[in-house]
């Protein structure tokens, strides 16, 4: 696959009066590949599910994001708060390695919210509890390295998800 991407990203931060961080992310991309040497079948073919020929997409991401700081709010500890949402397009392509190592899927398609909050034990060491929701709107993007997308209902699941997780940071 060869991947062109273009980024956009602001970002307001009042931190050190309010708080507050505010952030956006628009990213464009443009993807082209050949997936047809990882054909079962040895030749090009598409179906509902699958794609392995030669294919070309484009589409977009938009991150909103809000986080907000507490100083000294629990047993002496920092806190902190936020919430992001993120949507993909149809066609969007990005690196992101993916599930195990990120919620955030290259193929995920869809509106993603996330929620979160976290204490700091000291300026080294975060602990956040996270909510994550995913759902697809009715898109996946079809399986073996293809941007190509199709309906979620040709899939063997939809989809969507939620998950609970606890994530311990630790900075050096």
């Amino acid at each position: 696959m060869d991947t062109d991407t273009i980024s956009l990203a602001l970002s307001y931060d009042d931190e050190m009066d309010t708080g507050r961080t505010y952030y956006t992310i628009f990213t464009h991309s443009n993807t082209k590949g050949d997936t047809s040497s990882l054909s079962p079948l040895n030749m090009s073919f598409t179906t509902d599910y699958y794609h392995f020929d030669k294919f070309e997409t484009s589409g977009y991401s938009w991150l909103l994001g809000f986080k907000q700081e507490y100083d000294s709010l629990l047993f002496n500890k920092d806190m902190v708060f936020g919430m992001e949402y993120l949507h993909r397009s149809e066609g969007y392509h990005s690196l992101l390695a993916g599930e195990p190592l990120s919620y955030d899927n290259y193929s995920n398609i869809g509106d993603t919210y996330n929620v979160y909050t976290g204490i700091r034990f000291n300026k080294n060491v975060l602990l956040k509890l996270r909510y994550y929701q995913y759902k697809d709107n009715g898109k996946m993007t079809k399986p073996i390295l293809s941007t190509v997308t199709t309906d979620s209902s040709n899939g063997k699941s939809s989809g969507n998800y939620h998950s609970y997780s606890l994530q311990l940071y630790i900075e050096f």
